[in-house]
């Protein structure tokens, strides 16, 4: 978003999450990752979904970010949760 949202009205406060996998990973070597199910654009995803769950939203401002993960036994899932105020 290229526009100065710093005097655009709160809505509301949203959050959103988005999750990938990497299949036939090990785990603490990254060299050794394989197979990305939309793991890239886990990021991406999180933001759009917390802005669309808020009807007539526009962006989303004051933006935290947890990212959690775990791992099963061929590769992990890495999920993103994005919280902020979303404006219109």
């Amino acid at each position: 978003m290229n526009e100065n949202n710093t005097e655009r009205e709160v809505i509301t406060r949203a959050s959103g999450e988005a999750c990938g996998s990497k299949i036939l990973s090990v785990p603490g070597a990254m060299i050794l990752d394989f197979i990305p199910i939309r793991f890239n654009s886990r990021m991406e995803r999180a933001l759009q979904n917390a802005i669309l769950s808020v009807p007539g939203a526009k962006g989303i401002k004051n933006v935290t970010v947890e990212e959690t993960w775990y791992y099963w036994l061929l590769g992990h899932t890495r999920c993103v949760i994005i919280t902020g105020d979303v404006v219109k």
